[in-house]
């Protein structure tokens, strides 16, 4: 943002808030909490914080924290300011790029990082606090086996309680959170999966659930706690549907970045890259259940439905009209000799 006329020069939309103020006021009062800040987040969560920002719907900015990416978090946001370039590849071979600084933190959650774990505590026990989005992939849910077992890490959590030094999954991390939320003022929150896969809210909410009974059954901890996470008037945990593909930064979308006088647009490891590349199609379907509120997230795109809407959503997606039609063009398009889906256009 010090030399902004290389972006302008190039297309680059830039943020149209006082990123100073809204980082102020996120310290203040945050609402929106993301934990997974990988690049899906970077390039739709929190492409959707902006426009609600850019418009003036949302005074605030996301926190962003992360139980296992201690690079990510430095690399990735720290040594860009939280910011990040987004870069659209669009179906007519153009592309569109966009500075995002909706993130107004960044956190490794980790016990061996005491001041983000402080600073997370304060969020959660906030009770302006109004939903926490999740982009964990669906193993970060695990605290059972296939044969319905306890996972080790799931038992070691039950058996050490609310004690954050020790807790191993990132579900026992959660509840201990939400332990800090309820003890401070049980205010409402949603708790919304957005990973990609089908019933993500009930799968959230049982596998937090696991954890939590385990606690009251070890620990005597009071069993409010857990008619607090089980009622959803207080404690809610929206289905959604998510479809937006996004692929490692590519070394040769890095290049042109390079070529036109983006500094820093390097992918010596992906993972942590200064830019992310996305498809321009996208869908974010949301159950509509948010007891302690939540901005217009349908004016950034954002679709709010019923459970039943949310579902149906799902079987279009994951039976009929999106992932079975990539799968066919990845298997015949590999078979015809294009290793690019885009590279097989007629």
């Amino acid at each position: 943002m010090s030399n902004t006329a290389v972006l302008e020069e190039n297309q680059v939309k830039l943020p149209k808030f006082d990123q100073v103020l809204m980082r102020k006021k996120t310290v203040e009062r945050p609402q929106w909490a993301h934990l997974g800040g990988g690049n899906l987040y970077r390039c739709f969560h929190a492409k959707i914080a902006q426009d609600l920002i850019n418009s003036g719907e949302l005074e605030t900015g996301v926190v962003v924290f992360d139980t296992f990416g201690k690079e990510l978090i430095e690399k990735g946001y720290h040594a860009n300011d939280n910011q990040t370039l987004s870069v659209i590849l669009k179906a007519d071979g153009s592309v569109d790029k966009e500075l995002i600084a909706s993130t107004a933190e960044a956190h490794y959650f980790n016990a061996s990082n005491h001041d983000s774990v402080v600073r997370m505590k304060e969020v959660f026990q906030n009770p302006s606090l109004q939903f926490v989005t999740v982009t964990i992939t669906e193993k970060g849910y695990a605290v059972k086996d296939v044969q319905g077992n306890l996972t080790p890490e799931a038992e070691s959590d039950i058996e050490v309680g609310p004690n954050f030094r020790q807790l191993k999954t990132t579900m026992g991390q959660l509840a201990y959170l939400m332990y800090c939320r309820y003890k401070s003022s049980a205010a409402p929150l949603a708790l919304v999966s957005t990973d990609n896969f089908s019933h993500n809210g009930q799968r959230f909410k049982d596998s937090l659930l696991v954890i939590i009974q385990g606690w009251i059954d070890k620990w005597n901890l009071n069993v409010d706690f857990l008619w607090y996470l089980s009622d959803e008037s207080r404690v809610a945990f929206p289905y959604s549907m998510i479809d937006r593909i996004t692929p490692l930064p590519s070394s040769s979308i890095a290049n042109q970045l390079t070529k036109d006088g983006i500094s820093g647009m390097t992918v010596d490891n992906p993972s942590f890259a200064a830019f992310v590349n996305t498809e321009e199609t996208h869908y974010l379907v949301i159950e509509d259940k948010f007891p302690n509120g939540r901005p217009k997230l349908e004016d950034a795109g954002v679709y709010l439905a019923d459970r039943e809407t949310v579902n149906n959503a799902d079987l279009m997606k994951v039976c009929s009209c999106l992932n079975p039609l990539h799968t066919s063009l990845a298997i015949f398009g590999c078979l015809l000799g294009f290793n690019k889906i885009y590279k097989g256009h007629l």
